[in-house]
């Protein structure tokens, strides 16, 4: 099993921040608070991690949701998270769904539909769920 730790710096570059370690470690929380510029992107690998390497992937779950406000800080985000999948070898196993203001993208192996309106609040469902 890989520890956080490497996982984290294969994926950035950097050494995790502690608070993303006890993540990593003790899991996910449901809601983060922290100041800008301290790593709260970097939790997605926490999350990663533990559904791939931690101590009982199937207690994690098998998708992870990061909501946010604006369209620059998605477009950011999802920039971030698709390098990080590339370092870690893992760009074509790992799905990673935009969906913002009613557009959804999707780079991977899951293939999604929308089945509702075409809006933000429109409900986006993986078809392998539909069959």
């Amino acid at each position: 099993m890989q520890d956080f730790e490497s996982f984290f710096e294969l994926a950035t570059g950097y050494r995790p921040h502690g608070y993303q370690t006890r993540i990593a470690r003790d899991g996910l929380p449901d809601v983060i608070k922290a100041p800008t510029g301290t790593g709260k992107t970097g939790v997605i690998l926490a999350w990663l991690w533990r559904r791939l390497h931690g101590p009982d992937p199937a207690k994690t779950p098998r998708r992870l949701i990061y909501a946010l406000p604006q369209r620059s800080l998605v477009d950011q985000v999802s920039s971030e998270a698709r390098k990080w999948l590339a370092n870690l070898g893992l760009a074509d196993d790992i799905a990673l769904h935009v969906v913002m203001g009613g557009r959804g993208e999707t780079q991977g192996t899951g293939e999604w539909t929308c089945t509702g309106p075409p809006s933000s609040s429109a409900r986006w469902t993986p078809l392998s769920a539909r069959r």
